[in-house]
């Protein structure tokens, strides 16, 4: 008898596979089941098998999407299972750091009790905190860390789990504080990294990734991703000022998706509820708590648009548009930065998925599409035709060389598939085919209401057990309390209780809310000032109470924009040139409040401005002051200050020249508040023979995100820093400043060049270079000051033929104030310096003198502050 010999291939192990699978599955608990499959993966992942997840194995960025039934998934990975088997008897190593974290037993049995909590309840909420120690370069750091991530996919598995990690004392490793431990498929490596990179690049905030290995209580867990949380930290690196960040609606809905709560129950509605990253931290200062409030309140309104940055986020949703994902853009993955300097919103964005293939018509695309309030009032404001061409061909940009960048971490995962940009391209063609019908959607849009009003209580009847609260309520200084109701119905307000003690405002009914509306029911009490936490109001509907904590107390007053204002009409000596061109000629004028110009201005040779105590120049373009040497411009107070000039986003450079500026104070007014007295913000200036003295503020000039140029600049009597150039890109040439109380000139993320420019009788530095600045100093002179020139965090500054006379502490000093930044450098040639202590180099900086360098000394950064010079 023959026996036949059967030839068992990829496929014929892969159906065997299914097989057993589908057996398991439907004989035993499937959630056990579930659970042991989540444990062995990621087990096996923490081996660092040579791919990111499996996924990857196969997904090109093309093929994957368009056929992605399981059959020809799995004969892909066995067929890689070859390469695999290779890979780990090679000997591969990466170039990746390390972090060694230990956790004692009963802290990380906390983690896994949480754990285990999240499983049950299908999301995870309140993770307690635990103390932790990580060593990094044979340094070790103190922690604390919880378990992170709402959904399953973060801690499915015991084994890889995402943690949220915070340094203790203010460390930092690998330039982070605080931050995120995930594996790379829960933040859709590569696509998210690939998208946010990308929308970085043109200007936007978005999410940071790094890649280490890691290992918990010595157990390997391979390859894991790094997410830089939110911070000051987080901004500065991001060269924007700290400020605070918003996140809209709440996951009190998002999570319990075994709840089907009625659509027009407004639990997590986006309008009324929000927080603060490190809500109770930023809400300590009464200004960030005026921009809350502003913010809070502006949301309310049906037509909100002034308070987003159209630019940014015009940029994001193309760019979502183009990927055909909006993932990004949705409440829970989108934070949002006020902008001190525009008093807007800029979106943070994260946690983007991958990108697909356009397969049906763009318009149904575009009408399906889910849209959140944010995008809602965005897309509903004015877009003209230019700006709708500019902001698609910015976006398009983006994703040039796209493909580079989602493989750019490749050699960590080299059997993952190479990524193609195929799709991208695609999707590109498709919008400018339908360039018209996209451009015509948006001039149609109309702002889209959230959900019905329901026309009877019955169908609430059944579920109001589950509704977890009636309200929202908020409460203002002034003793006011705003009471909105979630429900299309009437609710019962049992009472109101403060700091534990029940107060005489009861047993009152509210209506239900309108649609469309949010108006609260509003009550007068005496409740005044900051009252955080402290008002509850106890409420009844359908026999169910419910108990609802009041949001932090918001302020009545000091809350309106000025930037929203034009004030030109009220002045008689403003002409009308051209369309969003103004001019001032020859004469004296007095300035009796703010003015404001939404456009360009020009200021003719021999004007003199004489400002009121409390006005100021708020130009919305740019600012051209002409003087000649013989009839300069003046710009003085009417008696002792005035509060200054402030020229943001113009389209084109500024010119100051021959113009006399004295007695500014910072502009301060309702919700804007700067620091210079003479301010720019992304617009481009030049001066020329400009004087400025007795300057009340921070800053005399500050420049923001711009370029400058500073020819005979000449800086006389300020109380604290001369000039302050903040991520800019210039020059100071043939200047003079003096008697300065601050530093004289100072720069943070900056590349400037300082060529024959006098610095004389300053208290503190004559130099300050931190934030990776670029400097060149040639040719000066410094004497009669604390510091000579100081390099810190990150900075790398020469001086050359330049003289540093008579300094009180240091004639030059290198050092690092935020270990987040790399080693700071400073070489000095060619130069004078007088007798005394003339160098200090910090432990892990760099310092020469004429190509000989300066021994190293241990320096306590916090004494060197509370130094006499030094201290601010």
């Amino acid at each position: 008898m023959i026996v036949k010999k059967y030839k068992f291939n990829a496929s014929t192990y892969i159906a065997i596979a299914i097989a057993i699978v589908v057996t398991i599955y439907f004989t035993f608990d499937k959630k056990k089941i579930v659970l042991s499959l989540h444990d062995s993966l990621e087990y096996f992942m923490s081996t660092d098998p040579g791919f990111s997840y499996p996924r990857n194995l196969v997904d090109t960025g093309e093929e994957y999407f368009k056929n992605p039934n399981i059959y020809l998934k799995l004969k892909s990975i066995m067929n890689n299972f070859h390469e695999i088997i290779l890979y780990k008897f090679q000997d591969n190593h990466n170039e990746l750091e390390n972090l060694d974290i230990s956790i004692k037993f009963l802290n990380f049995k906390k983690i896994l009790d949480d754990r285990k909590i999240a499983i049950k309840n299908g999301y995870l909420n309140n993770p307690s905190y635990v103390n932790a120690t990580i060593k990094h370069n044979q340094k070790t750091y103190k922690a604390k860390i919880r378990l992170k991530g709402n959904i399953a996919d973060h801690w499915m598995s015991k084994n890889r789990l995402s943690l949220r990690v915070q340094l203790k004392n203010g460390k930092s490793i690998l330039g982070l504080n605080t931050f995120s431990i995930q594996k790379p498929r829960a933040r859709q490596y590569p696509y998210e990294q690939a998208f946010q990179d990308a929308l970085r690049r043109g200007g936007n905030l978005t999410a940071k990734y790094k890649f280490v290995t890691i290992r918990i209580n010595g157990n390997n867990w391979g390859i894991m991703n790094l997410e830089e949380e939110i911070s000051k930290e987080f901004l500065e690196k991001q060269r924007v000022r700290n400020s605070i960040v918003f996140r809209f609606s709440d996951d009190k809905k998002r999570l319990k998706n075994n709840v089907d709560y009625p659509a027009y129950y407004r639990i997590s509605d986006e309008k009324l509820f929000a927080s603060v990253s490190k809500q109770k931290k930023y809400l300590r200062n009464i200004e960030n708590r005026k921009k809350y409030t502003y913010i809070m309140e502006k949301r309310l309104k049906k037509n909100h648009a002034e308070i987003y940055s159209k630019s940014r986020h015009i940029r994001s949703f193309i760019a979502s548009l183009l990927w055909n994902n909006q993932h990004t853009l949705y409440n829970s993955n989108s934070k949002y930065y006020f902008n001190p300097y525009t008093l807007e919103l800029e979106p943070i964005t994260a946690d983007q998925l991958n990108f697909s293939l356009y397969n049906e018509k763009l318009s149904l695309v575009l009408e399906r599409m889910p849209i959140t309030e944010v995008y809602n009032q965005v897309i509903s404001s004015p877009i003209s035709s230019h700006e709708k061409d500019k902001y698609l061909e910015d976006a398009v940009r983006l994703f040039d060389n796209i493909e580079n960048r989602i493989n750019q971490y490749h050699k960590y995962f080299p059997l993952d598939k190479y990524k193609k940009g195929v799709v991208l391209k695609d999707n590109i063609d498709l919008i400018y085919k339908n360039k018209v019908d996209f451009y015509e959607w948006i001039d149609n849009y109309k702002i889209k209401q959230k959900g019905a009003v329901a026309n009877t209580d019955a169908l609430f009847s059944e579920s109001s057990i589950m509704l977890p609260q009636h309200l929202h309520v908020r409460h203002y200084n002034d003793g006011k309390i705003l009471i909105f109701n979630l429900l299309p119905y009437k609710v019962k307000i049992n009472q109101i209780v403060f700091d534990g003690s029940m107060m005489e405002y009861s047993d009152f009914i509210i209506n239900g809310y309108k649609e469309g509306k949010y108006t609260p029911h509003v009550v007068q009490t005496g409740i005044t000032g900051i009252q955080d936490n402290k008002i509850i109001i106890n409420s009844t509907y359908q026999n169910n109470i419910k108990s609802t904590v009041a949001y932090p107390t918001m302020i009545q007053h000091g809350v309106d924009n000025p930037l929203l204002l034009n004030t030109v009409d009220k002045f008689d000596f403003i002409n009308k040139l051209d369309e969003n061109i103004y001019g001032i000629e020859q004469g004296n004028w007095v300035v009796n409040s703010p003015m404001i110009v939404d456009g360009d201005l020009q200021i003719s040779s021999g004007a003199n401005l004489i400002f009121s105590e409390n006005s100021y120049i708020i130009v919305k373009g740019s600012l051209v002051a002409v003087g000649s040497e013989s009839n300069p411009i003046t710009l003085k107070a009417e008696s002792d200050k005035w509060k200054g000039i402030y020229v943001l986003n113009a389209g084109k450079k500024s010119y100051l020249k021959n113009v006399n500026i004295s007695n500014v104070t910072a502009l301060e007014d309702e919700l804007l508040k700067l620091t210079g007295g003479i301010t720019f913000y992304k617009s481009d200036v030049d001066f020329e023979n400009v004087r400025i003295s007795d300057v009340k503020a921070e800053d005399a000039i500050n420049i923001v995100e711009s370029s400058f140029s500073l020819n005979s600049v000449f800086i006389n009597n300020t109380i604290s820093d001369g000039f302050d150039s903040d991520f800019s890109k210039g020059s100071v040439l043939h200047s003079k400043l003096s008697n300065i109380g601050g530093d004289a000139l100072d720069f943070s993320g900056s590349n400037v060049l300082i060529e024959n420019t006098t610095v004389i009788n300053v208290k503190d530095k004559a130099v300050s270079a931190g934030e990776e600045s670029v400097l060149n100093i040639e040719n000066s002179h410094f004497d009669n000051i604390g510091v000579g020139v100081a390099s810190k965090d990150g900075s790398l500054v020469t001086i050359n033929n330049t003289r540093i006379l008579d300094y009180k502490l240091y004639a030059a000093m290198s050092y690092i104030k935020k270990d987040f930044y790399s080693m700071p450098d400073i070489s000095i040639n060619n130069s004078s310096v007088s007798d005394g202590n003339s160098y200090i180099r910090q432990k892990g900086t760099n310092m020469t003198v004429d190509n000989i360098k300066i021994p190293e000394s241990k320096m306590s950064v916090k004494k060197l502050y509370r130094n006499r010079v030094m201290s601010k």
